[in-house]
């Protein structure tokens, strides 16, 4: 899904998340990163390659949390979580921290309709992109290679 994306926010709570054994590669997770961890960086170097930066992130101030849910949470996953902002803040990403629901919409709506009125100014025509049907075609044959199961020969 990040690929399709041409804007990223990421919001960050309480929980690193879930581990899976592998990347979305297919390869080891030997790093142990959450598949919310991979999206962000997956995302970030997405963007990096096209030369593009339209992404921010959200953290939740841990107060505003059920107690209980927070400390379910094992010390790794915390340690980790607080290690990702870490590395998203030492980046010199665009990070917003949000006390509650309200900061947070306030917080996305602000700063996406920032990216949107520099991407697409008010009171400017946008130009419609012009594809040929050879790039429609190219498209359309792509998405249905990723979901393609079976009989790889076709390919």
């Amino acid at each position: 899904m990040v690929d399709e994306c041409q804007y990223f926010i990421g919001i960050l709570g309480y929980r690193y998340g879930w581990r899976p054994d592998k990347k979305m590669d297919g390869s080891p997770n030997q790093e142990r990163w959450s598949i919310t961890e991979m999206e962000i960086r997956h995302a970030i170097e997405k963007q990096e390659r096209e030369g593009k930066r339209r992404r921010f992130f959200l953290f939740g101030d841990i107060s505003q949390y059920n107690k209980e849910d927070v400390e379910k949470e094992s010390q790794e996953d915390r340690l980790s979580l607080e290690e990702l902002k870490a590395y998203l803040r030492s980046r010199g990403e665009e990070v917003y921290d949000f006390q509650n629901q309200e900061d947070l919409l306030s917080l996305i709506h602000q700063n996406l309709q920032k990216m949107l009125d520099q991407d697409y100014p008010p009171g400017e025509k946008v130009d419609l992109i012009e594809y040929s049907r050879m790039d429609a075609l190219r498209e359309i044959l792509e998405e249905k290679r990723k979901g393609f199961v079976g009989r790889a020969e076709y390919l």
